[in-house]
């Protein structure tokens, strides 16, 4: 089955919470939720291959993240800290979803790389 070649996407709802723009001024529940998220779906989507040859720049970020929260917003460390101890609870699961999604891929190995040239 051919690819398509051009993807369309709407954002339902609101990036604003409380008319707070920066997720720095969001509420340390929403900044948790979002740095779980990020967390989840890296683990969850990309190849071990893609993971593997991005690994250095992951942890480099994650290394960098509460570096940058220390400085700009200490409590923010809190939703940095509390979405790590969600991701190692939800492993068990996650592992169980990354096996699904990664069993009903419909890519090339590889083709995820092309996103991110650069890195």
């Amino acid at each position: 089955m051919p690819l398509p070649a051009t993807a369309y996407g709407w954002h339902v709802g609101s990036g604003s919470v409380g008319g707070k723009a920066t997720f720095l001024a969001k509420t340390t529940d929403y900044q948790t939720r979002v740095l779980r998220n990020r967390l989840f779906t890296i683990y969850k989507n990309l190849p071990r291959l893609t993971f593997l040859r991005l690994l250095p720049f992951l942890a480099a970020t994650e290394l960098a993240i509460p570096c940058y929260l220390l400085l700009r917003s200490p409590r923010g460390l809190l939703a940095w800290a509390s979405a790590w101890a969600q991701m190692l609870a939800s492993l068990p699961e996650l592992r169980q979803k990354r096996r699904r999604i990664q069993s009903s891929v419909r890519v090339p190995p590889g083709y995820l790389d092309q996103f991110f040239d650069g890195f």
